[in-house]
């Protein structure tokens, strides 16, 4: 399977009806209601409507509706298109329907607990007749499949009523379309989703081991990083900072490598600087380090196919106490801290993921990391942090193998990204800072803000 079929398998489908055709040729048709649908109301901040018949948009009161979809697409077909409609039991004017930034409970979700509301996406046609179904393209909020969340306001003045799932007639309904994804290829985009980045909320590092850039980009081996790199953006002048691993890591996370020139334990290094951790923590945001393969919580020497010298937040004894709750095993595709964090909505402001040394292709081929990543990103993008349309991905390699002056991929996800975006601008690891530093509203650290260090967000529009 390769990006294209990067469709999620979700056991229940809610209340799907099966899928037909009747789409264009050559494409079938999903028709899907909602799995949880509500509304909130500002002078009701503590009130609960998810057992309403009824979904209510409104400007003043201020209401706003959510609801969210199970989309399960046949595995070798991509989405063409995504439809929403709703049932218009009030007249009113228009509405327009924007992305969800985290989780939420049809049971509990009120004006006070409720998601922020993301970016906009679709709007609908103006002032509608009771009685009729309204649609609004929403393509841009389906890709793989999984969960889809996304939120409806009003465009207007007077309020908007639409039947919800619990009405009897009327109900929501999310119509995708679907084909066989060409030769197998991209099909579902991953990026250039929007044409204007919103807030980003969540920064995601993923880190490989030890390959130049020719040994990934163009490489049979990599079929994967290849076509996510097509569908997204590359960094063809990026390189390491230093050599062997650990300087690369610390550099990445603190600004310099802190005089490192080893690869030796957190006891050799016990760094009291600041780091992108510290001050996140100083922000009052969050961060994880999830490591594949580590024995518990925020190590402090290696073992089995885990590596310390992988893992920077050990090495900077001011954060071990957020460390030892922070820093944890990554766990699998099929369950653990970064797929229960992905699913739920919980991801934190900055997620530094570290493959264990075979997975990362330290110790392994590099086809065996490329079906990993296949793998992981299958749950990345379609997770709800994801499809709020606030997260960026960021895979890069720490340090080349020492054949190709430290020349190394750096792949950027993101769903303001254009497709196909290349740069040649000369950066590294400190690029990589602070690109994410200005990202999270954090002030670049060390190198990082050197006037000379370049900054990503322009050229792969990111902020």
């Amino acid at each position: 399977m390769r990006l294209g079929a990067l469709a999620v398998t979700v056991a229940a489908l809610g209340a799907a009806v099966a899928a037909s055709g009747g789409g264009a040729a050559g494409t079938s048709t999903l028709v899907l209601t909602p799995v949880a649908d509500s509304f909130v109301r500002a002078d009701r901040p503590a009130r609960t409507f998810g057992k309403a018949a009824s979904l209510v948009v409104a400007r003043r009161p201020l209401s706003v509706a959510f609801l969210r979809f199970r989309v399960v697409v046949p595995s070798g077909e991509a989405v063409v298109r995504a439809t929403l409609e709703l049932f218009v039991s009030g007249a009113g004017s228009g509405f327009t329907v924007h992305r969800v930034g985290g989780g939420w409970s049809e049971r509990s979700v009120t004006f006070a607990s409720a998601p922020r509301v993301g970016a906009r996406v679709a709007v609908s046609p103006g002032a509608r007749r009771g009685g009729s179904y309204v649609s609004a393209d929403v393509s841009a909020l389906v890709r793989g499949g999984g969960a889809v969340s996304l939120a409806l306001r009003s465009a207007g003045g007077a309020s908007l009523s639409f039947g919800s799932r619990e009405a009897a007639g009327g109900r929501p309904r999310l119509l995708v379309e679907t084909a066989a994804a060409a030769g197998g290829g991209v099909g579902v985009r991953p990026c250039g989703l929007v044409a204007r980045p919103g807030r980003v909320e969540h920064v995601v590092w993923i880190w490989m081991e030890n390959k130049p850039f020719g040994a990934v980009i163009g490489s049979a081996a990599a079929p994967f990083e290849n076509e996510l790199a097509a569908a997204c953006g590359l960094a063809t002048g990026y390189r390491g900072i230093a050599h062997p691993s650990l300087p690369n890591y610390v550099a990445a996370t603190s600004g310099s490598t802190q005089g490192i020139a080893d690869d030796g334990p957190p006891a050799a290094h016990p760094l009291e600087v600041a780091s992108i951790y510290s001050q996140l923590r100083a922000a009052g945001r969050s961060w994880r380090d999830y490591e594949e393969g580590a024995p518990g919580p925020c190590p402090l020497a290696s073992g089995g196919a885990y590596a310390v010298r992988h893992d920077p937040a050990p090495y900077y004894s001011g954060i071990r106490a957020d460390c030892a709750l922070w820093d944890v095993p990554m766990g699998t595709t099929a369950g653990g801290s970064f797929l229960a964090d992905l699913d739920a909505g919980t991801l934190p402001a900055f997620a530094f993921v570290t493959p264990d040394l075979c997975h990362g292709t330290h110790d392994c081929p590099v086809a065996t990391g490329d079906a990993w990543l296949q793998a992981w990103f299958a749950k990345i993008l379609a997770s709800p942090a994801y499809q709020a349309g606030d997260t960026v991905v960021f895979l890069t390699w720490d340090e080349d193998d020492g054949s190709a002056a430290n020349h190394v991929p750096l792949i950027v996800v993101s769903p303001s990204t254009v497709p196909g975006t290349r740069s040649p601008l000369p950066a590294d690891h400190y690029a990589l800072l602070k690109t994410t530093e200005q990202l999270l509203g954090l002030t670049p650290l060390g190198h990082a803000a050197d006037p000379a260090t370049p900054t990503l967000t322009t050229t792969f529009n990111l902020g």
